[in-house]
């Protein structure tokens, strides 16, 4: 076991881990009224494309798809 093959186990663990939250996050169907249910269209003022690294999953659908 080298830390290389250790790495790179992480790197596609966390590539899967983050396309499972997206998946399940795509597939909720909950419709809230609240005004707290679009709080995240407007609020990220960091730039948007560090932004949508971090939070894709959750801010797909305000922004589209990343890029």
């Amino acid at each position: 076991m080298t830390a290389e093959l250790i790495l790179a186990n992480l790197g596609r663990n966390a590539g899967q881990g983050r396309a499972i939250v997206s998946a399940t996050i795509a597939a909720l169907t909950i419709q809230r009224r609240c005004e707290c249910a679009a709080s995240l269209a407007t609020t990220p003022v960091t730039p948007p494309e560090q932004t949508r690294r971090r939070l894709d999953a959750l801010l797909e659908r305000y922004w589209g798809a990343a890029p």
